[in-house]
Order: structure tokens, then sequence, then C-alpha cells
């Protein structure tokens, strides 16, 4: 049963994380000719372009959140041996669903807290300093996407506890 709900949150969740992810793709390639055409118009013309740098933290900020689930889906892309690798396997087994039952709930609690402080931005009405652009969508992006790698480390937590029982 524990198998069934984390397929079944794997068939949801994998499909968002890879549509995020080609959007942080879109995000840098639109960045990078942003950037080769501001350094153009600063050689060639002397007259760079208006809020590249602002629009360059932004771009960062939207890939850096875009970017981060679909990496937890590739096998093992970020695992570093430690002494628990000389663990017992049953040992080995409990502490990682404990390591990720820990997960979600950092990263629910910061998807929310996110979420909070992009109402309060909202609310005061804050934009950036040269081309006031509004900034909570950006809050809330984050908190959209830090809930996504939250039900990925929900999913891993599943297949954990099910392996658990094998």
């Amino acid at each position: 049963m524990i198998d069934k709900a984390a397929h079944s949150v794997k068939k949801v969740i994998e499909p968002v994380a890879n549509i995020a992810a080609t959007a942080g793709v879109v995000v840098l390639g639109a960045m990078v000719l942003m950037l080769i055409i501001s350094v153009i118009m600063r050689k060639a013309f002397n007259a760079p372009m208006k809020g590249v740098f602002e629009l360059s933290e932004f771009g960062m900020v939207m890939i850096t959140f875009l970017f981060v689930s679909a990496q937890y889906f590739k096998p093992d892309s970020m695992v570093m041996d430690t002494f628990v690798e000389m663990f017992p396997k049953t040992l080995k087994r409990i502490n990682n669903a404990f390591i990720f039952l820990l997960d979600v709930g950092t990263l629910a609690i910061t998807s929310w807290q996110l979420y909070a402080y992009g109402v309060r931005v909202q609310a005061g009405r804050q934009v950036s300093k040269i081309l006031e652009i509004p900034i909570y969508p950006f809050v809330y992006l984050g908190a959209v996407c830090t809930l996504l790698l939250t039900l990925v480390f929900a999913m891993k937590f599943l297949f954990a506890l099910n392996k658990g029982r094998a």
C-alpha cells in the first residue's frame, strides 16, 4: 500500500518537476541572450541596457527554485558516503526514512514561511529599485517550488518506508 502511494505521488510530481526544470532552461536561455545583448550594446553603442543586473538576479532566483526538484529524480545523483555507510542495512533504512521525514518537515515549514513572506511583500507593494518589478511573484514561485520539493521528499520517504518493510 505504501509502495502504491509512493508511485502515485511520483506519477504526479515527476512531470511537474520536469516542467519546472524546462521553464528553468527557458529562463536560463533568456538570461544568456539578455546578457549577450547587453554586452554588445555596451561595447558597440556605449549604451548599456537598463536593469540587466536586476533581471539577472531575478533570473537566478527563478533558475534556482525551478531546477531543484528535478534533480532528485535522478538516481543517487547527490550522494556522499559517510560513516553511515558502515551501519547495518536495517539501521541504514531507518536512518534514510528518518532523514527524509526531517527533510519533509523542514521544507514544508520553509515553503509556508516563503508564502507568508510573499503575502507581506505583496501587501507592502515592494518592487525592485531600477525597473520597479514587483518582488512578490518571485517569492511565491519560491514557495511553490519549495512545496514541490517537499512533495518529492515525501515521495522519497514513502519509498524508504516501503524498502524498510521489504
